[in-house]
């Protein structure tokens, strides 16, 4: 029989383990990450051009994976980080982001994020992903991909990803589904936890990509997006329907 944990308790001992890792260990792990991720990246690059690729990032907290070291050798496509702007409506959006010139201020839950720019043009009713994408530089084909790295506590069985408990990720997942038939119809999105590898069930979608987690399963929310893939110090894997979307190799 499979051993399932309430959320609230696993997310309280596994935040209480990520913040006992000690900083050069993480670092280390955090820079094992940032080469897998640039890896995968190259193989999107060979099947698609690389304006067309696009990733959305975060900034981490001091007991996260850091992706500053990937974000300064970011050289594919544009890049996007979160930023909140109501905590009590819990609203996330998408703002561009480079390393070189952006200066980060603090949003309104208290994270470093990239200002948010005043829209030149008004948007069409209801664009909520062109909203939170708009630098994207739409191809003739439409056919673009945006690589979203979610920070996770733990991924179960589904794929689906335990955060912090305050939904803004799967809000804003919402909203850039709900605006199909809309101008970012094209936009195709890669969803991938960054995680600890002990912390991946190792059943149900996972079973085919080696992770081996240590935790007991976990039983997801409806409202859960579930992930395309997870990406560790030990590697990155995407299950077989998001290596197809992106035209890529088994891995």
């Amino acid at each position: 029989m499979e051993h399932k944990i309430d959320k609230a308790t696993l997310r309280r001992q596994l935040l209480q383990w990520q913040k006992s890792m000690g900083l050069r260990a993480r670092s280390g792990d955090a820079g094992k990450i940032a080469a897998h991720l640039r890896a995968y990246l190259q193989e999107l690059k060979c099947q698609h051009p690389a304006e067309h690729i696009g990733v959305v990032g975060y900034w981490a907290l001091a007991w996260e994976y850091s992706l500053e070291v990937f974000y300064r050798h970011h050289a594919v496509g544009p890049l996007w980080l979160p930023r909140v702007l109501c905590t009590q409506h819990k609203i996330m959006t998408m703002v561009p982001y480079d390393p070189r010139t952006t200066a980060l201020t603090v949003d309104a839950a208290g994270i470093m994020a990239p200002p948010v720019r005043k829209q030149r043009q008004p948007l069409p009713e209801g664009a909520q992903t062109a909203r939170a994408l708009s630098p994207l530089q739409l191809g003739a084909d439409g056919a673009i991909i945006a690589v979203i790295l979610l920070p996770a506590l733990a991924v179960n069985g589904r794929g689906q990803r335990l955060g912090y408990g305050g939904g803004y990720y799967d809000r804003w997942l919402a909203s850039f589904n709900q605006s199909a038939g809309q101008p970012c119809q094209g936009i195709t999105l890669i969803k991938l936890a960054v995680v600890h590898p002990a912390h991946v069930a190792a059943r149900g979608r996972l079973s085919d990509v080696r992770y081996h987690g240590e935790l007991g399963d976990f039983t997801g929310d409806s409202w859960d997006v579930p992930m395309d893939g997870v990406v560790s110090p030990i590697g990155l894997a995407t299950w077989p329907e998001a290596r197809a979307m992106a035209g890529t190799q088994v891995r």
